[in-house]
């Protein structure tokens, strides 16, 4: 599990675990501009590892702007792009409506559980 990217108030917090050979990145607090870069850096690190599948949770997200948005929607190409199974997980309204509004829910397509998300990447595992 790697270790807080900020202990502020309101910043961002992400932690990784596996979850049935999966590679879980959990992601809480708010994905703004003050947060987006470690965020971003550590993402993509772990994607160029080329893990097995890669869920990035959402669920205890409290805030997600419109450059997160873009950061999930590179970071899916950028899997896509290496061969890693990819999906992410959102049932919280904070997460969801930004989604819809920017039409990216169409592309991310957000699983409501992580067993859902966990179960449709290893699905694509060859």
């Amino acid at each position: 599990m790697s270790a807080p990217l900020s202990s502020k108030p309101g910043d961002c917090v992400l932690r990784t675990h596996h979850h049935e050979s999966v590679l879980v990145v959990n992601v809480s607090g708010e994905v703004d501009l003050a947060t987006i870069n470690p965020i971003a850096n550590e993402l993509i690190g772990l994607v160029t590892r080329r893990p097995h599948a890669v869920v990035v949770d959402l669920q205890t997200v409290t805030f997600l702007g419109s450059i997160g948005i873009t950061l999930l929607l590179d970071a899916q190409e950028y899997a896509e792009q290496q061969g890693v199974p990819f999906a992410t997980t959102a049932a919280n309204r904070a997460v969801l409506r930004p989604l819809r509004l920017a039409g990216a829910d169409r592309v991310l397509r957000p699983h409501a559980t992580l067993p859902d998300a966990v179960s449709t990447v290893r699905a694509q595992i060859g």
